[in-house]
């Protein structure tokens, strides 16, 4: 392993950690989650000392938090450019706003794959709903599947929200790989795009 390949690493790992978080706390809002929950809490600390400034910027579009979007797109932008140039690529700014445009709705949607599977596995299990990772984890799954919910209300007591969800996320998915394998961007220092 080279000492390019351990930065680039290392960028990922960290990159995508924060993003995630970024991306959390834009879900939590999203699902209106209880933000006195610890887990909500410790999100919002990590994350404040540069949402907090952006968002006297840029204002809120509705119920989606914008700065919270665009923090997680210029971060994504950021480590696009940083393993470009750990990797001896130049800066190509018309390829890396492409490569942050894709990468970004991509971790959201591998994001809400998980979520929504840790949410049903969790409603299987009743004695773990009290942690408060389990809560949070689980108000923003029901916030995913709320607006499906809404169409599609549960008939017989079987909930088939989940279902639906997976089914958007992998089509969801799917559209965005081919987008992303369309333009080049699967392999290679984009390889976080998998």
């Amino acid at each position: 392993m080279s000492f390019a390949d351990i930065i680039t690493l290392i960028v990922h790992t960290l990159g995508t950690l924060f993003i995630g978080l970024v991306v959390v706390r834009l879900l939590m809002q999203l699902a209106k989650a209880d933000y006195y929950n610890p887990l909500a809490q410790t999100v919002m600390t990590a994350t404040s000392p540069l949402l907090t400034p952006l968002r006297r910027l840029i204002p809120p579009l509705g119920p989606v938090d914008s700065a919270s979007v665009v923090l997680a797109l210029v971060l994504t932008l950021v480590m696009g450019c940083v393993v470009s140039l750990v990797n001896g690529i130049g800066l190509d700014f018309a390829k890396q706003i492409a490569w942050a445009a894709i990468a970004l709705p991509l971790l959201i949607v591998k994001m809400l794959w998980w979520i929504l599977l840790i949410t049903v596995i969790l409603s299987w299990i009743p004695a773990t709903h009290s942690h408060p990772a389990a809560q949070l984890v689980m108000q923003i799954g029901h916030g995913i599947t709320a607006p499906i919910r809404r169409l599609m209300p549960a008939t017989g007591g079987i909930d088939l929200s989940p279902i639906i969800a997976f089914l958007i996320i992998i089509i969801g998915e799917g559209l965005l790989y081919n987008v992303a394998s369309g333009v080049g961007m699967i392999g290679g220092v984009f390889g976080w795009i998998r």
